[in-house]
């Protein structure tokens, strides 16, 4: 009988224990790059303000970079069953 519990079933390649790890890695990255852009232009705002093509684009970029961020985040959350020896994905 198969059991709900994830630390009971076992691997049917190595027969090793299971557990329920990350689908991705966390978005470090992504979130830094996210970060710095954002700093940059909180400290350029004064120097790029009579320029509204370049707010607006940097704008859009800080944009298209947060629903990527999200994106990331929301996969990173979503567990998988793996087995802890052989690292393979369990259905």
């Amino acid at each position: 009988m198969i059991s709900s519990d994830p630390s009971e079933q076992m691997c049917p390649d190595c027969g090793g224990p299971t557990a329920l790890r990350p689908l991705a890695p966390y978005p470090v990255w992504t979130q830094s790059v996210f970060a710095i852009s954002f700093l940059a232009f909180l400290l350029t705002y004064d120097k790029i303000l009579t320029q509204p093509w370049l707010i607006r684009s940097w704008a859009a970029l800080q944009a298209g970079l947060g629903i990527v961020l999200i994106r990331r985040r929301l996969r990173a959350k979503k567990r998988i069953l793996r087995c802890i020896r052989c690292s393979k994905a369990l259905p």
